[in-house]
């Protein structure tokens, strides 16, 4: 549903104010005829068709041509006093299909537009408006307009008296095969779109039961606005998980082949996505087709931000500084270069601002959320949860490997405290920051680690308590 204010509600007002009576929406279902006779082998099925789409809870009235009206015609009109030609017509392909192009002459029946033909002989005289041209029908054309023209040429041959023009207009006439037939439905006027999307993908469903539907082909007929929104949802996700995942590779290859730091990343690059979804509600959009490809674009576009205080921050991390001062000196060393990405990027998309075109300026309001919540993160979530998270997390990683290093190196005696050293060795390489340097002895693998390191935790004091060898260096 579309926030109040909005241009989309805006127009759906006046829809529903001028032009959608008595809560009515109308919706039309085609059949179509490709063999020619098909539809006098299924009219049974076909009733049943308009009788089940008829049956729908929200369906106010479905008008057939032919349950309605036709098949009455024949008996009261056409053939009053002939039951074996009324017989026939429902019978042969030929004569049904004259029958109803007679039918839909008959403007006593306004049955006008719910059958369309297709000629396969010759061409006519276009006697409309007493014009003295001609035009050709065209070989195979399946329209509504061709039984007008049909008509309107035995009409008028008629009353001139042209036998020449009238013995083409019956020629082309007895040609005449039905190709498509529409039945008009009226349903439940229902606002939200999302809603209307359900009852014609049901309806449809409803059809595909029938076995004569199918074979004539019966489709109910969708807007353009609602079949790009049916497709929108599957298209956009489709496009940010393959977006996501080209994301993941490029990050977990630019941060050293860290795992946890891709995984990271591609969290941050979600929750983005979730916070502009929410956001434009408040900005008076709904998801169409201009927001769905502005959140694709948000998943490269928002984790510059992030990606690179995330780098600053392992680099800081792996010289040695504090816990708390690595986030730190992250956030000192990229605060003014993501601060003058974020505002030079602003700048460029500025003067969409001004346009006349709704894309374009509903593209620059996307632009501005995805930097705003881009810089959000990047500056602000992201450090947080290096600190609170990550870094003890690779804290407790790394005063594990220095507790099993002044045990006697990683390989155990005992068959289970093997297996223990093994899980912390591969817990340890999820989150390590870089590789470890190989070495053939447990002092010379602890300097080399913690060369830097000394003063990373603040119990050192007591690590060097249980560490005599490290702490008779000192």
């Amino acid at each position: 549903m579309a926030p109040q204010g909005s241009m989309v509600r805006k127009a759906w007002d006046v829809e529903d104010e001028y032009f959608v009576k008595d809560n009515k929406w109308t919706v039309n279902a085609f059949s179509r005829d490709h063999d020619g006779g098909t539809l006098v082998a299924h009219l049974d099925d076909y009733v049943d068709a308009a009788d089940d789409l008829g049956d729908l809870n929200w369906s106010k009235k479905t008008e057939s041509w032919y349950r309605d009206s036709f098949r009455y015609w024949v008996g009261d009109v056409l053939y009053p006093d002939d039951d074996a030609k009324e017989a026939a017509v429902f019978e042969d392909a030929g004569a049904f299909d004259m029958a109803a192009l007679q039918f839909e002459i008959d403007d006593a029946y306004l049955a006008e537009g719910n059958i369309a033909y297709e000629v396969v002989v010759g061409g006519l005289d276009d006697m409309r408006r007493g014009e003295e041209q001609s035009t050709q029908v065209p070989l195979g054309h399946c329209g509504a307009q061709t039984q007008i023209d049909l008509g309107l040429a035995l009409e008028a041959a008629a009353e001139a008296g042209d036998a020449e023009a009238l013995e083409e207009a019956t020629a082309l006439a007895s040609s005449a095969t039905i190709c498509a037939t529409k039945l008009s439905l009226s349903w439940d006027k229902i606002e939200r779109k999302a809603k209307q999307i359900q009852m014609i993908d049901a309806a449809q469903k409803t059809l595909d039961r029938n076995a004569g539907a199918r074979a004539l082909h019966m489709f109910v007929l969708s807007t353009p606005t609602l079949e790009a929104l049916a497709q929108t949802w599957n298209a956009v996700l489709k496009s940010i998980s393959v977006a996501g995942a080209a994301v993941f590779v490029c990050c977990f290859l630019l941060l050293g082949c860290r795992l946890w730091a891709a995984v990271f990343m591609l969290l941050i690059v979600a929750a983005i996505d979730v916070v502009l979804v929410g956001s434009l509600y408040w900005i008076g959009e709904y998801c169409n087709m201009v927001t769905t490809v502005c959140l694709t674009l948000a998943v490269g576009l928002s984790i510059d931000f992030s990606a690179h205080l995330t780098h600053a921050f392992l680099h800081a991390d792996a010289h040695g500084h504090h816990r708390e001062s690595a986030v730190a000196d992250a956030v000192d060393r990229m605060l003014a270069p993501i601060a003058k990405g974020g505002l030079s990027t602003l700048l460029a998309v500025t003067p969409m601002a001004f346009s006349d075109s709704y894309v374009i300026r509903l593209f620059f309001v996307i632009c501005v959320l995805i930097i705003s919540v881009g810089l959000f993160f990047g500056l602000l979530v992201v450090p947080v949860v290096l600190d609170a998270v990550v870094a003890p997390l690779l804290a407790t990683c790394r005063r594990q490997r220095r507790r099993n290093d002044q045990d006697g190196g990683p390989i155990s005696s005992s068959s289970s405290s093997g297996r223990r050293t093994k899980n912390h060795s591969s817990h340890d390489s999820l989150l390590e920051l870089g590789e470890r340097p190989a070495s053939t002895s447990a002092d010379d693998r602890y300097h080399l680690i913690h060369d830097d390191d000394d003063d990373f935790y603040d119990d050192d004091d007591d690590d060097d308590k249980a560490n005599p060898r490290a702490a008779g260096k000192t």
